[in-house]
């Protein structure tokens, strides 16, 4: 029988590795850091002493650099974040860790990276996470047994492309690595519910920068989620919204009190002169009264071509056409004219047919200045049915929920 590598549940050798872990660290090692704490480490490294050491280490110079000791005291969360980043913990699971609810597809994420700078965001999901530590910890000392880990209930209601947004995705991977290597084995299970086929393209695109650990750890409801919920957490521990039996005092049912909601974020908030771009983009200088063509053969209906530009100096018109029988080109996205050079341009459109299609930077109308170009293009694919199966890791797909 496999051990668990936690308190409890350790192999002789797990053991060993524990008391050398502890020898191997005893220049930097504090009374919080327990054994519950240092077998978080040695799990994620799967018990291999010079990798866990390594790792420890490092956590130890990053809480540092970050001053995470005293965030919990300093920290003030910008207005605009605690009214639209959303979410809260509500009861605990079957086993006692807690749940959080996390309104995930309605999260303004191009409004948060546009109203907060991107390393005051990160700051405050550092102090998102101590506080996640910190429940784990009282509900340890409440139950009086060793609470390690907490379940997510991510809901993706409202999911739409903005998530595929580039500079989104960065932040999302800068996130995500920052808990991996930070917050190692904190989290039990993500349960997703409100799940959608822009879900499986979105997980595509992100699943590289997510380790196979963590992706084990994802649990996708069906259309009957809120049925499938209760065999991880009981329904007094629940908002009635979720399946379970909690309202607020009110009687709200999604129990507003504990689980902020989210929203789209009013351009009130938004920084002024603040650019959000993204990295490595081509660039190309687009002579007067010229135009560049970028040619895409698309094989799937219900792909998308996502794209971004900006330019230096001057507006730049934007377009995407068909190429239909005889070589005649057909409007897709109407030729248009942009500030980019003032606000760079971004979006993505549904390719209903599978053809050739042409994403055009038009200069044609400029007989006096040249362009220099920042862009990039790509397109994406809809994920077969097939595809979309190996990702409901609990089998509970019923072929209902995408109606």
């Amino acid at each position: 029988m496999t051990m668990s590598g936690r308190i409890g549940c350790l192999t002789a050798q797990q053991k060993d590795t524990l008391d050398k872990f502890k020898v191997n660290l005893k220049d930097v090692l504090q009374a919080k850091h327990d054994d519950s704490m240092l077998l978080r480490f040695l799990r994620a490294r799967k018990f291999d002493l010079k990798k866990s050491e390594d790792m420890f280490r490092k956590h130890l110079k990053w809480r540092e650099r970050n001053k995470v000791d005293t965030i919990m005291q300093d920290h003030k969360q910008p207005e605009v974040l605690e009214k639209y980043y959303g979410g809260g913990f509500v009861g605990v699971d079957k086993e006692g860790c807690p749940v959080r609810i996390e309104p995930f597809g309605g999260r303004d994420i191009k409004g948060l990276l546009h109203s907060v700078k991107g390393s005051d965001l990160m700051r405050n999901n550092i102090w998102i996470l101590e506080t996640f530590v910190k429940r784990i910890q009282d509900e340890a000392r409440k139950s009086g047994r060793p609470i390690e880990q907490f379940t997510s209930i991510s809901d993706m209601e409202g999911l739409d492309t903005d998530y595929m947004w580039r500079p989104g995705l960065e932040f999302n991977k800068q996130i995500t690595l920052m808990c991996e290597q930070n917050y190692p084995e904190i989290l039990k299970r993500v349960i997703m519910i409100n799940v959608k086929p822009i879900f499986y393209t979105l997980y595509n695109l992100t699943k590289h920068f997510v380790n196979e650990e963590t992706r084990s750890k994802f649990i996708v409801l069906g259309s009957n989620w809120r049925e499938d919920i209760l065999q991880y957490v009981d329904a007094d521990q629940l908002p009635v919204h979720y399946g379970g039996t909690m309202t607020d005092s009110d009687g709200n049912h999604k129990c507003l009190s504990l689980v902020t909601p989210v929203g789209k974020i009013p351009n009130s908030y938004y920084l002024k002169g603040r650019q959000v771009i993204s990295k490595n983009m081509e660039s190309r200088e687009i002579k007067r009264g010229s135009a560049l063509e970028l040619q895409y053969a698309i094989s799937r209906p219900g792909s998308l071509i996502r794209y971004e530009f900006k330019t230096e100096n001057y507006d730049l018109s934007f377009s995407i056409k068909a190429i239909c029988e005889k070589g005649k080109r057909v409007d897709v996205l109407k030729k248009q004219r942009h500030n980019c050079h003032m606000v760079p341009e971004d979006g993505q459109i549904t390719l209903e047919q599978p053809g050739t299609y042409v994403v055009r930077f038009d200069n044609s109308d400029s007989f006096l200045r040249g362009k220099k170009l920042s862009y990039w293009v790509e397109v994406l694919e809809p994920l077969r049915d097939d595809e979309m199966r190996e990702y409901r890791v609990d089998g509970a797909y019923d072929g209902t929920e995408f109606d």
